[in-house]
């Protein structure tokens, strides 16, 4: 009996064990391919749609400054529209070496040469002026260049829906094999269940039969020389099948696991090439708009004088369109997340001046801060403008979350020994995240706030995986919730 159970067991294990890490290499090969697809359309599709945005914010500059030149005749214009038309070039080349079909690179011919006519209209025009004859000049300008302008404007907007048709096609067969992807793995799942029930069986009556019979055996004994004519399998035995029996056990955890993985990370995949072209679209209907708006201020602002209060005013304009571009600049990088610049910083530096940026809102909050920084200070190597960035997202969801005030703490720590790690945790006494939203809080666009863009969290995420460390999340009793950063330690102290 003893050796009857051991070739059962050697082979059901050995088995097992094989199917199930074959089925977490398909799962794992299949997810790596389709991210390394998603990847590599976000680069494409998101570098051609920013091409050819530039290219209509550089033409749009370009046509103001040539009528900002006829207003005035400074030669500062001159000097601004060449660069404008060094930028239109770079990002012509930029779109020429990103197109990918044919028609595609008809477009950008057409565009190409309509800009030389564009060009040599501008250099009459200028002439003309330059000679004195600044009627003709706005001839020149309000006629075949409004009407060249136009035509290259319409090839640019043509080449951007190319590429977003394009984008569209590309996500619409992403998600095709997607869902190929994941009925392939359901039926995988299947089977390997299926297989694993008849070695399960199996297994279990190469047990299980001789047990009954040895229990049978002993019930309708009566003499005490029965159990020593009885081959029973020793104790050892049955140790080394309950640490193989956990050892599968531990392996279909994993299993599990890594698939519940795979499937988060294919939605993920999907909602980040939605990002890039919600993205791509957001940018490309409020940018232009903003740079026109900027252009006529900048111009209003020179007539205007420099020291008058209308000035002023247009200054704070100004100001204020700067932040709405950087508001979308950042929109678009979380498509294409920035690399950090990695320096030596010190935390309590970096978060006493995040928790200065947002002093006024946790006082107007009627929040009390509370903080408590390890000595010595840890230093850690990072971005100092997206670590602080990380810290802002954090404190300020924070403070959303206590709506009739609390108490917010901020605390840093080491912990480890050799792999020593930098912890920043920031706590609130608000109500807590609900159970069901903490395994999707820093997934994008998952956000319970009316006016949220649910992407703070997914943002700060990113950033902390891109510095090496790890973000996460958990309630506290009694109320509250509360996030920890961990950070890699710097290898020497600062300076």
């Amino acid at each position: 009996m003893k050796w009857n159970i051991r070739p059962r067991m050697i082979a059901g294990f050995v088995s097992m064990s094989v199917l199930f890490i074959l089925f977490s290499a398909v799962a794992i090969l299949y997810t790596d391919r389709m991210l390394a697809k998603t990847r590599d359309m976000l680069k494409e599709n998101v570098s051609s749609l920013k091409a050819a945005e530039e290219l209509e914010i550089a033409l749009l500059d370009m046509k103001g400054i040539a009528a900002n030149y006829l207003l005035d005749g400074q030669s500062q214009w001159l000097n601004i529209f060449r660069e404008k038309d060094r930028i239109f070039r770079r990002w012509f080349g930029v779109a020429w070496a990103q197109a990918r079909t044919e028609e595609e690179r008809q477009l950008l011919s057409d565009t190409e040469a309509l800009f030389g006519r564009y060009q040599s209209l501008y250099r009459t025009m200028r002439r003309l002026h330059q000679e004195g004859d600044a009627e003709a000049a706005r001839l020149i300008l309000n006629g075949p260049m409004r009407d060249t302008f136009s035509a290259i404007y319409e090839k640019c907007e043509n080449y951007l829906f190319i590429n977003e048709k394009i984008m569209h096609r590309t996500s619409e067969q992403l998600v095709r094999e997607n869902r190929i992807i994941k009925a392939v793995m359901i039926v995988f799942a299947a089977g390997s269940v299926l297989l694993g029930l008849v070695f399960g069986i199996l297994i279990a009556r190469s047990i299980t039969q001789p047990l009954y019979r040895l229990i049978v055996n002993v019930k309708g004994a009566t003499g005490e020389n029965v159990l020593e004519e009885m081959e029973i399998p020793d104790e050892s035995e049955f140790d080394k099948l309950d640490k193989h029996i956990r050892v599968l056990i531990d392996r279909i955890h994993r299993t599990n696991r890594d698939l519940i993985q795979s499937r988060r990370l294919l939605i993920h995949s999907e909602k980040l090439a939605m990002l890039g072209s919600v993205a791509a679209g957001l940018a490309h209907e409020l940018r232009n708009p903003l740079t026109s708006i900027k252009m006529l201020i900048y111009s209003l602002r020179d007539k205007a004088g420099g020291h008058s209060q209308t000035s002023r005013d247009y200054e704070v304009m100004l100001r204020q369109i700067t932040r709405m571009e950087s508001f979308l600049q950042n929109f678009l990088d979380f498509a294409r997340p920035p690399e950090p610049e990695f320096k030596e910083v010190r935390l309590k530096e970096t978060l006493d001046q995040a928790l200065h940026l947002m002093r006024p809102q946790i006082e107007a909050a009627r929040v009390r801060l509370k903080t408590a920084w390890a000595a010595p200070d840890p230093v850690v190597r990072a971005d100092p403008g997206q670590l602080k960035q990380v810290v802002v997202n954090l404190v300020l969801n924070a403070v959303q979350a206590m709506a009739g005030g609390g108490r917010l703490w901020i605390e840093t720590a080491v912990t480890g020994g050799p792999d020593s790690q930098a912890e920043i945790r920031i706590s609130d006494s608000g109500p807590g995240i609900p159970e069901a939203l903490l395994p999707s809080v820093f997934e994008p666009f998952n956000t319970t706030k009316e006016n949220g863009t649910g992407l703070g969290l997914a943002i700060s995420q990113q950033i902390v995986k891109n510095h090496g460390g790890i973000v996460r999340v958990e309630n506290i009793r009694p109320r509250g919730a509360r996030f920890v950063v961990q950070l890699p330690y710097a290898e020497r102290p600062f300076g």
